[in-house]
């Protein structure tokens, strides 16, 4: 069995800093039946040779602080097991079993079980369960895993993209070249301020005490995906600007009319020649939004379009890049002080989804930011979801500002 070493991207880094300061790392799953393989065996050959291409699968170790961080195996090494249920009903059971059982932080990140069982109508069928750490996956990864395993073709990936794409990271992004470019934008971009730079308390207010935990708040609106793209087209924004536009100022309204704020908006962090690698590329980027009248979506609009267009080229910044370049000039973090918000849209809809999503509910894990959740619903309409920390936010105006969010965002629609 041959090995290689590798030097580990800035977000794998992060993931792992994250799980040296707070424990394990979040953790990504799926299930799915893989249709046409009736055998077993035929299902973890698939996985082989995706696994053959995409070299991400085949980190088997990663530690933190050496040279060459991150170790890969010329074959796939990740634990594997073979489950037979008998009865379509056993199934759940059998993949909440493999996803509760994790993995060994010390070996391949990543498991998967493939479990034979009847379907419905008594025919043999494989459902394929995996779960991965964070630090090899994103989102993004798991819809991109989930159609190749599907469809069988791994032709879209070559052997050793990851680790190019990882290289070419670490010399684009090299925090100590003081002429680097994409150092010397984030520091104008920012101007002094945090990429941390949390929310005017007065926006969530402070925690009182009565409430622990995390939790989401939701609502519904009516406005389609559909109807988003055409607002967008009108009023020549992307929808996500449009969006960043109305949490902007909403907040600003709730403050006062607040001048200067920071939104950090997620993104899969791709470039067009990384859409169909697989690996944990996901980041943020905090966008800096100032204007006497913040607090009017046409001036909101008007900052965020032209924060947007100039953040395009530096799209796929990593974060803890922007983090360390700021840090690098005694800027001082700010988000212990008061959350920041974060804007999470999915450009596509999502099917699944429905009243019953719509019920508030506890968070299994602590945020430490607020963070605004827009998912279109396939059908029509919009899921708004808020989920914050109620040791530091109030849960009265975390209603309020996602009330005024949804309203604004429906004034805006019906004004154009």
């Amino acid at each position: 069995m041959g090995r290689t070493t590798g030097p580990l991207s800035w977000q794998q880094e992060y993931s792992l800093r994250w799980e040296s300061e707070y424990g394990p790392n979040e953790t990504l799953y799926d299930s799915f039946v893989v249709p046409g393989l009736t055998e077993p065996g035929a299902v973890i050959d698939r996985v082989e040779e995706l696994a053959a291409n995409a070299d991400v699968l085949r980190i088997v170790e990663a530690k933190p602080g050496d040279p060459q961080p991150a170790t890969y195996s010329d074959r796939l090494e990740a634990p594997r097991e073979v489950v037979r249920c008998t009865s379509p009903d056993d199934v759940g059971k059998a993949v909440r079993e493999h996803h509760s059982a994790g993995f060994d932080a010390a070996g391949p990140r990543w498991t998967f079980a493939v479990i034979e069982h009847p379907d419905e109508t008594g025919r043999t069928v494989n459902t394929l369960s995996v779960l991965f750490d964070h630090l090899l996956a994103d989102a993004h990864s798991m819809t991109l895993f989930r159609s190749r395993m599907l469809s069988g073709v791994n032709t879209e990936e070559r052997t050793g993209h990851f680790q190019e794409w990882v290289r070419a990271q670490r010399q684009e992004f090299d925090p100590t070249a003081p002429n680097n470019p994409a150092r010397q934008f984030w520091l104008r971009t920012l101007d002094g301020a945090s990429p941390y730079q949390g929310i005017n308390p007065e926006v969530f207010g402070e925690g009182d005490g009565a409430h622990l935990g995390s939790i989401h708040i939701n609502t519904f609106s009516s406005l389609s995906l559909t109807t988003l793209n055409e607002l967008a087209r009108r009023l020549k924004a992307t929808p996500f600007v449009i969006l960043l536009a109305v949490a902007t100022a909403t907040a600003a309204e709730l403050t006062g009319g607040a001048p200067d704020l920071v939104i950090r908006s997620q993104n899969s962090g791709r470039t067009h020649a990384t859409m169909n690698t697989l690996g944990s590329m996901a980041t943020g980027m905090p966008f800096r939004l100032r204007h006497p009248q913040l607090e009017c979506v046409d001036s909101a609009l008007q900052v965020a379009r032209a924060a947007w267009s100039d953040a395009l080229r530096y799209y796929h910044t990593p974060w803890l890049f922007i983090e360390t370049v700021s840090a690098s000039t005694g800027v001082q973090d700010t988000a212990e002080d008061h959350p920041q918000l974060i804007l999470n849209f999915f450009p596509r809809e999502i099917s699944g989804i429905g009243e019953q999503h719509g019920e508030d509910g506890e968070v299994s894990y602590q945020v430490s930011e607020n963070e605004l959740y827009v998912y279109p619903i396939e059908g029509g309409g919009l899921l708004l979801r808020l989920t914050v920390n109620l040791q530091h936010t109030s849960l009265r105006r975390a209603r309020e500002f996602l009330s005024t969010f949804a309203s604004r965002l429906k004034q805006l629609a019906e004004a154009a």
